[in-house]
């Protein structure tokens, strides 16, 4: 799995969206935990944010792209 462009290995395939950035977090991808996360669809766009209790599965070859709330790009 990827978040922000960086490989994360996770152990559970169930994670909630906090549970994916803290497990970044600690394999060192520079993001925060109040930060935006989304699903990268293959077509390059941003699915919806994931809410940090929301629980998704998590497959080979997901991509993250986590945000600053206040970033608007």
């Amino acid at each position: 799995v990827k978040v922000n462009n960086n490989d994360v290995q996770f152990r559970k395939r169930r994670e909630t969206g906090l549970e994916i950035k803290t497990t970044a977090i600690a394999q060192g991808v520079v993001i925060q935990p109040d930060f935006v996360i989304y699903r990268a669809k293959p077509d390059g766009s941003l699915g919806p944010v994931i809410r940090n209790d929301e629980q998704i599965i998590l497959k080979c070859g997901d991509e993250f792209i986590c945000t600053a709330p206040d970033d608007n790009s």
